[in-house]
């Protein structure tokens, strides 16, 4: 099955660095630890291969990280020993020792118990458990809790469902440890709870695995600040590590503070299920409960060896598998560690502590094996750590490498990715659990005892499996029962334990989750205890096997048993039975005899009650009120109790009385009547020396009357007081108005109101409409007090605001230049707002017009809502210009015209963008048209004019006829001329030789 090598082991193999004489075990230093007497000390024993540097420290258990004391630190040493006789009995001491041999820095661990105590109670674990796999199993949750609890644990269970959120876990874990910080020490993650994710680093090397990786230390960290603003990687090749601000997955890729807790995790959510022998999830999440329930009673057992499977090699001082040698050293010895095959080498051999690293996918590590493996393979290991590339991002969505470990058909209860960083598991050998060593290794960072390795303090490290888990199991004791033969006594009886155990330790709680008190000082080897001091109540005991255990590194620490529990209703039955009677206190009996009765002699009475009264006679006499208890006890010394209850009757009695009427103009004179039920006599006095004795009295002035009672039936006497009220005030008034009359508001609510309650109110005035007035005016309200009949007025003056706004508007003309003119107006009171109304009214501040007409303005008083108006009319002159320019010729006497700019009043010519002045000339040579503006000055509006140039200068044709020869015989010829083919009329030019010249068409010559 050493299928050695994917493309991960290549990756990494880039460091190896040529160092192929060393081995991973070389980073190592096999420690063994001896404890001593007369001194107590510790004789640490260790491997020197000779001439070496070796520094050792030491800690106290529970000292912080930086509190080490250096014990040794020399140079070129072959010391192979050290007795440490600073140690006490009871503690546990932790010691490393760096050995640096050339190059190579080896480390090696111990954790050891000097005679250490058992752990009574180990605090509060909280189980978050998704629906559907706590209402799956019921049963077998309920007894991981029982498990638990026998162990000293305190199981808190919260269930987690589909609108659950990391954020949502994370708050109820922060809740939990800070309302008890002490003993909140560990959380178990069963089935589909939120995964938190976070960082941005490729820990296994790979460049596309950079980014946000699970991250159950975020539940770790209650303090710490993790953040979602500054991560902005969207280039990891799986989806799932995708990080950017505000998705939900964390900045930090180291653990930003002290992680405070424990935390571990079941999660099968990814797994093909069936593959691996289940129906579902919850099926593989009841076969690991299952197997954890076996390992914590015994059932399950393994021999104490470890399992080393190296498919790294030292890897340039990396040395992955140094932590399969350096964490079994301290707890089975350098021994019982064996070099195989993780597979191959688990069939007819068990192993406590299992390691394998190889070339990594994220479903196997290159030599060690796949997920299909654990699907089907049975791994005979406890205490797993595997490393390779990918699978150390154990949420991956199709059968990922560790679950695959924890859900496979062996023993597998952990499995943790050590190699980046390193684990530190020493701590299994003194007694501690798994989730101890994973808070050890997540607070590397933080203790300069632990070596650094890359990725130590990572927000990536994690523990997959239950971490209140113990390397050391001791079979529990069975068959726990409870009796309570007498009133004073509860007797447990049980079944011994299985192995050869030194005792019991016997405890007892009022709840099933403890806290659970030790009964026993030292343990006992009976199968029987006896508790003489039960409390009344319901009462939990369980009882823990006890077996000293020594470890090569681990010392010797008194290690218990899972305690099974069992419940008692202890009710001190088996005392006498007791009776009481008690009686009844007034004014006229002040005290009454307490008479008490029992079904056996009793030799003692002891009586207890109100006011720190006690007595020891049986029927002792009393004076107050109260609950009286009373505890006999027979000869036997058992107790018996009862209570009774003394009443009394004080109460005095209740003052019923009314009055008739108030006193008024027509009412002179009131009456008093008072109830008298219940009562014996009454006497009234009050204002003018009145004093009347009987129930009913007729008074004619106002004040507080006394009535004096007595209760007929204990005599009691009470007093009370009524009041006579004279009502004859005139009542007040006050009249207003809602305001002016104005164009908005054509009348005005009129307003009244009085002190008196109970009054009515009228109105008079001019233009009355009920309370409106129409009309400005003085108005006048009457106010009637109905219960006396008084009345009183007050008037209110209505005012008039009907004043319209003056306003007054103006325009001016449209031109060619200005195509909209400004609507103006003027208001008074300026405040007045307006509104233009007109042919072309173009919206604005203040608004134009942009074709001729009236333009009408409104304005309108926002005071008083009175309007106004004003019109104006807008002109429009945009005529064109009306003018021509008189065209010209060109010919060949004249080839060029000139033109001339006229003079245009209140008008501009305009030529090829400029302005000509009138007078200029402009020669014009070539024939064509010349485009002129015309601008008029006054209105911009202009008219574009043409200047016509044309030409005449056609060529006429002229024949010179035939040739003429001269002679002798014909001294002269005539020339002959056919004239012109063009134009009606021309002139001709005959030229020759000693300058002739001629006009004649047929001239004569004698020169040739």
């Amino acid at each position: 099955m050493r299928l050695l090598s994917t493309l991960l082991f290549a990756f990494l193999y880039l460091g190896f660095n040529g160092l192929q004489a060393q081995v991973s075990k070389d980073a190592t230093v096999p420690i063994t630890a001896t404890l001593n007497t007369g001194p107590t000390g510790i004789t640490l024993t260790w491997a020197n291969p000779g001439n070496a540097n070796l520094l050792i420290l030491r800690r106290t258990k529970g000292q912080a990280g930086n509190t080490w004391v250096q014990l040794i630190n020399v140079t070129a040493s072959n010391l192979t020993s050290l007795t440490d006789n600073g140690v006490a009995n009871g503690q546990i001491y932790e010691y490393v020792i760096q050995r640096t041999l050339g190059t190579i820095n080896a480390f090696g661990y111990a954790h050891v118990a000097v005679n250490a105590n058992p752990v009574n109670t180990r605090g509060k674990v909280l189980i978050f458990v998704d629906s559907t796999t706590a209402n799956g199993l019921i049963t077998e949750i309920a007894r991981l809790e029982n498990d638990m609890r026998g162990d000293g644990w305190w199981p808190i269970t919260f269930k987690t469902g589909p609108s659950s959120t990391v954020q949502s876990v994370k708050n109820q874990i922060v809740a939990s440890y800070n309302a008890d910080p002490l003993n909140t020490k560990s959380v178990l993650l069963l089935g589909s709870v939120p995964i938190p994710y976070s960082g941005n680093a490729n820990w296994d090397g790979h460049p596309e695995h950079a980014g946000a990786w699970p991250s159950d230390a975020y539940y770790a960290d209650v303090n710490g600040v993790w953040t979602d603003v500054s991560v902005n990687n969207v280039t990891p090749a799986r989806a799932a590590n995708v990080n950017i601000p505000g998705d939900g997955k964390f900045d930090q890729s180291y653990i930003p503070t002290l992680a405070e807790l424990q935390v571990g995790r079941v999660d099968f959510r990814r797994l093909n299920a069936p593959a691996f022998g289940a129906a579902d999830a919850v099926g593989l999440m009841k076969r690991y409960l299952d197997k954890n329930h076996k390992w914590r009673i015994g059932d399950y057992a393994v021999q104490n060896k470890a399992l080393v499977d190296d498919n790294f090699g030292f890897f340039g001082g990396e040395a992955f598998a140094a932590n399969g040698f350096r964490n079994a050293y301290p707890l089975v010895g350098e021994a019982n560690i064996v070099e195989t095959d993780f597979f191959d080498g688990t069939e007819s051999q068990t192993y406590l502590l299992g390691y394998g690293t190889g070339g990594g996918t994220y479903q196997s590590a290159g030599g060690v094996g796949s997920s299909a493996n654990f699907a089907t393979d049975s791994v005979n290991i406890v205490f797993s750590n595997l490393f390779g590339s990918y699978h150390g991002d154990w949420d991956f969505e199709s059968d990922p490498f560790m679950p695959s470990a924890l859900a496979s058909r062996g023993g597998i209860l952990t499995c943790s990715w050590a190699g980046r960083p390193h684990w530190f598991n020493q701590a299994l050998a003194s007694g501690e659990t798994i989730g101890y060593c994973t808070w050890e290794t997540m607070n590397a960072q933080f203790n300069n005892g632990f070596f650094g390795s890359f990725g130590h303090s990572g927000a990536h490290v994690a523990l997959l499996g239950d971490p209140t888990l113990r390397a050391n199991v001791v079979k529990p004791a069975t068959n726990l029962a409870l009796t309570a033969p007498t009133c004073k006594t509860v007797v447990l009886n049980w079944t011994a334990s299985a192995d050869a155990v030194t005792g019991y330790h016997v405890y007892r709680a009022l709840s099933a989750n403890g806290t659970y008190t030790r009964l026993t000082t030292t343990p006992i080897t009976a199968t029987t205890y006896t508790d003489i001091n039960p409390l009344l109540d319901t009462l939990y005991y369980q009882v823990r096997a006890i077996k000293n255990v020594t470890n090569p590194g681990g010392g010797t620490y008194a290690n218990n048993s899972i305690g099974p529990i069992q419940s008692i209703l202890f009710t001190g039955a088996g005392g006498p039975s007791v009776t009481t009677m008690g009686g009844t206190l007034n004014c006229a009996t002040t005290s009454v005899v307490l008479t008490t009765g029992a079904s056996t002699p009793i030799t003692t009475w002891a009586w207890t009650g109100p006011n720190n009264f006690t007595s020891n006679q049986q029927n002792p006499a009393v004076s107050n009120v109260g609950t009286y208890t009373v505890i006999a006890t027979d000869a036997a010394g058992c107790s018996g109790s009862a209570t009774a209850v003394v009443s009394g009757d004080y109460a005095v009695p209740t003052v019923s009385a009314t009055v008739s009427n108030a006193i008024t103009c027509s009412l002179t004179s009131a009456t008093i009547t008072v109830s008298a039920a219940g009562l014996s006599s009454c006497t009234i006095t009050g204002p003018g020396n009145l004093f009347v004795q009987g129930f009913t009295a007729t008074v004619s002035l106002p004040g507080t009357y006394t009535i004096s009672i007595v209760a007929s039936g204990n005599g009691c006497l009470a007093n009370g007081t009524v009041q006579v009220v004279a009502n004859n005030a005139t009542p007040t008034v006050a009249a207003s108005n809602s305001g002016p009359i104005t164009c908005l508001n054509p009348s005005s609510q009129l307003i009244a109101s009085s002190s008196v309650p109970g009054t009515t109110f009228a109105w008079s005035g001019p233009c009355l409409n009920g309370t409106i007035a129409n009309c400005p005016g003085v108005y006048t309200v009457t106010v009637t007090n109905s219960a006396n009949g008084c009345t009183n007025t007050a008037t209110t003056s209505v005012a008039q605001d009907v004043t319209s706004p003056a306003v007054s508007a103006q325009s001016g003309t449209i031109t060619c230049n200005n195509p909209t003119v400004l609507l103006t107006a003027v208001v008074s009171p300026n405040n007045s707002t307006t509104q233009w109304s007109g042919p072309c009214v173009v919206p604005g501040n203040p608004p134009s017009a942009s074709c001729a007409g009236v333009y009408t303005v409104v304005a309108t008083n926002p005071t008083n809502g009175c309007t106004n108006s004003a019109s104006v009319q807008v002109l429009e002159d945009t005529q064109l210009p009306n003018f021509n320019l008189p065209p010209a010729v060109l010919t060949c006497l004249t080839p060029c015209a000139t033109f001339t700019a006229p003079n245009l009043p209140g008008f501009q010519l305009i030529y090829l963008g400029q302005v000509i002045p009138p007078g200029t000339s402009i020669q014009i040579c070539d024939p064509g048209q010349i485009v002129m503006t015309i601008k008029s000055i006054a209105t911009g509006c202009t008219k574009d004019v043409i200047l016509t140039i044309t030409q005449d200068i056609i060529t006429p044709i002229a024949s010179a006829g035939q040739d003429a020869t001269l002679s002798c015989n014909a001294p002269t010829a005539q020339l002959s001329s056919a004239g012109s083919s063009v134009g009606a009329s021309f002139n001709l030019l005959w030229t020759g030789p000693n300058g002739f010249s001629s006009g004649q068409p047929n001239p004569v010559v004698n020169t040739p």
